[in-house]
């Protein structure tokens, strides 16, 4: 019979150390999920110029906004929602979430984390449900999302990030704390008029610039 205790044996700290890893962390985390920034883009179908489509406001707010304290085995609360007035045409609302650091994407599960190389997950997240994943996206770690609204539908305080939290594993180590420094995540939002374009990732590439 094993010993059920060998397995969950954690890393011992000294206080100095754990308060070094601390103050780390919390710049992590400051990093993480700051730099949200929103524009919008309209783009009017070119057999009727003359018409200029209403397009409403689009905002992107996080919370908290304060530097947040990592500790091993619990969760991070964190929140990045959109809301978007809405416009006469159907549209294309986008976010873009790029990524600094070791990072990697489960796009079935639309599933953001860094790992350590026997797949444990060290620091995870995940897109909220109500985001559909642009495929193809993910060159140079930048990774699209997107939800297609009929005229004059709006949004208010949709969430990106699925159960507003950011999940830490108890099994985080001093030594890969210097994994997590270096990583970091900016999410943009942008709209623009679906009508005139063939297919989503078509509408993403002329807003994008890929």
């Amino acid at each position: 019979m094993k010993d059920k205790k060998t397995k969950n044996i954690r890393p011992s700290f000294n206080f100095m150390d754990l308060a070094l890893v601390l103050l780390c962390a919390v710049l992590v985390m400051g990093r993480l999920m700051g730099g949200l920034y929103a524009a919008y883009t309209t783009k009017n179908d070119s057999g009727d110029s003359a018409r200029v489509i209403k397009f409403g406001d689009i905002t992107l707010t996080e919370s908290p906004t304060s530097q947040l304290v990592v500790i091993p085995g619990v969760d991070i609360k964190k929140s990045a929602k959109i809301t978007f007035d809405g416009s006469e045409s159907a549209t294309y609302v986008f976010v873009e979430i790029a990524l600094v650091g070791a990072w990697t994407f489960d796009s079935t599960n639309k599933i953001f984390s860094i790992e350590r190389a026997d797949s444990t997950a060290l620091m995870s997240w995940t897109v909220s449900g109500d985001w559909d994943y642009v495929t193809g996206t993910g060159s140079d770690k930048k990774y699209a999302f997107y939800k297609h609204l009929t005229p004059n539908t709006s949004l208010i305080d949709v969430e990106i990030i699925d159960g507003c939290k950011v999940q830490i594993s108890e099994e985080v180590t001093k030594t890969e704390l210097d994994t997590l420094c270096s990583a970091s995540i900016s999410i943009t939002a942008t709209v623009v008029q679906s009508i005139g374009f063939e297919s989503v990732g078509q509408a993403w590439s002329s807003v994008s610039g890929s």
